[in-house]
């Protein structure tokens, strides 16, 4: 997981061995590797059997100028993600008015969000 995007690796690649990066999303044909898993999963509705799993992230990002990008070889199978709301770390948007933080600000708000709960709100008392 990064900033501007997320990074998901999966062992196998591609099941009849080609390539993802060389084919049209829209027609890669849905191939279960593991029928018991994906009927389990089917039935705590963790997913649906039409497989269109991969078309659903391809238009998630259709009002988007980022596009995930899908890799596979023969031994592993990637998407990343875009982060689709990420801006560059010397200017991001911070509030619902659209103010532009500077580099310190940014550094003392990600720093303040990755603290636990706790160490928050002492710190909220200190200030």
């Amino acid at each position: 997981m990064y900033d501007n995007r997320l990074e998901i690796v999966s062992p196998g690649g591609m099941t009849d061995g080609s390539k993802i990066q060389n084919m049209d999303i829209s027609k890669i044909p849905s191939m279960r590797r593991n029928k018991t898993i994906s009927d389990i999963f089917n039935r705590l509705h963790y997913m649906e059997r039409r497989g269109r799993g991969l078309t659903r992230i391809v238009e998630s990002y259709i009002d988007s100028n980022y596009k995930p990008q899908f890799t596979s070889n023969s031994l592993s199978f990637s998407v990343t993600f875009p982060n689709k709301g990420y801006q560059n770390d010397s200017m991001v948007m911070s509030g619902q008015n659209g103010n532009l933080v500077n580099d310190e600000d940014y550094f003392m708000i990600k720093l303040y969000k990755t603290l636990a709960t706790k160490v928050r709100w002492n710190t909220i008392e200190q200030i």
